[in-house]
């Protein structure tokens, strides 16, 4: 597979590909030395190193996830000095970011670290590929009602009982009950992908925070991270109790890009919403071979 422009447009060959790695419901075996609850960003890194393990390559392996993988829904961002074990899909690269306060507004170096950008699309198309490739190595789609660690370890999907040595369990749990001193907030965000006619951008520089936005409703930033010239990501970011209403994120986004960015004719090509709660509580790491 070609990766020398993980940002362009995914091919028509993905949904072809996650069938080739599905083995069908009901022709399924329930018994397997490790299950991966979950193939987001931590079940699929997961099972890609633990490919790599030649310890490992004789263990069977399920993942399992209710969604099928097929779009792009998130974009991931990180800091990394060197090249990394996913760097044949990093869409994107800087190591000058510009921070924006009431009374500060500067580009940084980052050096020698880089801030690297992965779309979803990208991540769950690389890892598929390479899995497939494992004859040990299974998909499941389907709902995971359960999570056992008593007697049997396993999962329950759509009614019916997997069970394995270890299951590594990466879906997120519902809100707890909170102590006196637990803060529970969310961090919520919109994101547009938008493109211009003219070069509107300079893609050697990202925008990591711009603070000059209004912090009526909570701490509330904005970041730009260009792709080209005429394309960037632009993100609007609160970290907040409570939602907004839909339409106040877009009038956001509408406002600080006529406002800051200076423009008021570009095409919106791909949106992302996101909710990410933040909290100081406690979460279990598991009981017996089931690991969170």
């Amino acid at each position: 597979m070609n990766h020398t422009n993980a940002c362009s447009k995914i091919p028509v060959i993905l949904p072809q590909l996650y069938r080739h790695t599905v083995v069908p419901y009901g022709m399924q075996q329930t018994q397997y030395d490790y299950i991966i609850a979950g193939t987001g960003c931590a079940g699929l890194s997961l099972a890609m190193h633990m490919v790599q393990q030649k310890a490992l390559q004789e263990k069977r392996i399920l993942l399992v996830d209710e969604a099928s993988k097929m779009r792009n829904d998130r974009t991931w961002c990180f800091w990394e000095k060197e090249a990394g074990f996913f760097e044949p899909i990093v869409c994107k690269q800087w190591n000058r970011l510009w921070f924006h306060g009431e009374a500060f507004s500067q580009p940084l170096s980052i050096a020698p670290y880089r801030y690297k950008m992965i779309r979803g699309i990208d991540f769950y198309r690389y890892c598929m590929e390479t899995l497939q490739h494992y004859p040990n190595v299974a998909f499941l789609q389907g709902k995971v009602e359960a999570v056992q660690s008593d007697g049997t370890t396993g999962v329950v999907v759509n009614g019916k009982s997997y069970s394995a040595q270890y299951v590594f369990n990466s879906i997120p749990p519902q809100k707890p009950t909170l102590g006196k001193k637990d803060v529970w907030l969310l961090q919520h965000f919109k994101g547009w992908m938008i493109e211009t006619n003219r070069h509107a951008f300079d893609p050697g520089e990202a925008t990591l925070m711009d603070f000059r936005v209004s912090q009526t409703t909570g701490t509330t930033f904005c970041y730009v991270l260009p792709l080209t010239a005429n394309k960037a990501l632009v993100e609007y970011t609160l970290f907040t109790p409570s939602l907004l209403d839909p339409e106040e994120y877009d009038a956001a986004l509408k406002d600080y890009i006529r406002q800051y960015l200076k423009l008021d004719d570009y095409r919106v090509t791909e949106s992302e919403f996101g909710i990410i709660p933040m909290t100081n509580y406690r979460f279990s790491k598991g009981e017996k071979n089931v690991i969170n």
